[in-house]
């Protein structure tokens, strides 16, 4: 598999539309381990996805990658954000997570291809421990109340524009 290959992966990944995913980029006898889970077979790793992700969001944000010269490997470090959508025991590090609770996680993934370019084997380990967070929430409005915002940008935003002159906007 190529770089843009990948990356279409990896857009596929964040859709979480599971179905294609496995369709499209699992072989049908995938291997994949993950730190919570051994999954085999294309199969039982959509089943675990959807169970998985049935109140959790995962984000793939992939940091770096390096790809093997005849294409049959890729390490992927990546910046994975779990966003918990409701209570589930999948959130990494925290159990149970409640609608709100955020995981940022940095993973290693080894995926290996076959000769039609889908994912034979899947390994995934944590590089660091999981942050645990939370989506924070405003004052709070009523649907009446416009939210503020300024018709001015901020001084200083100006004031780097300026400093920067008009040679960074212009073509010589």
């Amino acid at each position: 598999m190529n770089l843009a290959g990948y990356l279409r992966y990896v857009a596929a990944f964040n859709s979480q539309d599971w179905d294609l995913v496995h369709h499209e980029f699992y072989a049908e006898d995938v291997s994949v381990r993950f730190p919570i889970a051994r999954l085999s077979g294309a199969a039982e790793s959509l089943a675990w996805f959807r169970t998985a992700h049935e109140a959790l969001f995962e984000v793939l944000a992939p940091m770096r990658i390096d790809l093997a010269e005849d294409g049959r490997e890729i390490v992927a470090d990546l910046a994975v954000r779990f966003i918990a959508l409701g209570d589930t025991d999948f959130a990494p590090g925290r159990s149970p997570a409640h609608a709100g609770d955020v995981a940022d996680v940095p993973m290693r993934a080894t995926y290996r291809f076959d000769a039609d370019d889908r994912i034979t084997r899947l390994d995934v380990i944590f590089t660091g421990p999981p942050v645990q967070g939370r989506i924070s929430r405003g004052p709070g409005r009523t649907s009446s109340q416009p939210p503020e915002t300024s018709s001015q940008p901020p001084a200083e935003s100006c004031e780097r524009v300026r400093a920067a002159g008009s040679r960074s906007l212009r073509q010589p």
